[in-house]
């Protein structure tokens, strides 16, 4: 079998999803995500969408990066935080990605860039265990409806990723009591006050 993902070297690696809290676990407290990307060709030149899931709503991001890089997939963590601004920290409590070395900068990702105080907790899940994040994985099989895979990302454009971005989270679902994950998001943003910039990729 091919084996064309890279990880991060052991010591470059953050915290073990089996550090995580069993509070995180149980899905009764809104904030904490899972992460990944989703790529087209697997040569790691071509785009690819950063994906990240709540994971009490289910409420998923599928953002357009133009390379598979840990530079571009720290860029958008600071775009997500510039536009929900001071309640960020209470949006993205946590994140766990896998290990691939797209997510190699961690450590800057925790961290609030110009006022270098915590903004989030990163954790890693286990080498070929996808299942430490199946509702991400689970989301992620559902773009392959509407992209086919191997497509090059960069070709997609903004509006069509947009769309299906929207499907994705409009759709009702059994899990969460045929109620869409848009609307559960966005009743937890409304208790947190966050009535202005609620979903990024409609502004």
């Amino acid at each position: 079998k091919k084996n064309w993902k890279t990880y991060i070297p052991k010591r470059q690696k953050g915290v073990s999803i089996t550090e995580r809290p069993e509070s995180v676990d149980s899905r009764e407290a809104f904030g904490h995500w899972e992460g990944d990307l989703v790529t087209g060709p697997r040569d790691g030149q071509n785009g690819a969408y950063l994906t990240l899931l709540e994971r009490k709503t289910r409420f998923y991001y599928m953002i357009p990066i133009s390379s598979k890089s840990s530079k571009k997939v720290y860029m958008q963590i600071n775009k997500l935080h510039k536009f929900y601004g001071d309640s960020f920290k209470d949006i993205f409590k946590s994140i766990t990605f896998d290990n691939g070395s797209e997510f190699s900068r961690w450590k800057d990702m925790e961290v609030n860039p110009n006022t270098k105080e915590k903004r989030t907790k990163i954790y890693f899940g286990r080498p070929y265990h996808s299942c430490d994040r199946a509702s991400n994985e689970n989301c992620n099989g559902l773009i392959r409806y509407f992209i086919q895979k191997g497509t090059d990302v960069n070709t997609i454009d903004k509006k069509t990723s947009i769309d299906i971005n929207n499907k994705i989270n409009q759709k009702k679902r059994k899990i969460l009591g045929y109620l869409p994950a848009e609307k559960l998001f966005l009743d937890e943003l409304a208790k947190l006050n966050v009535t202005e910039n609620t979903i990024f990729y409609k502004n």
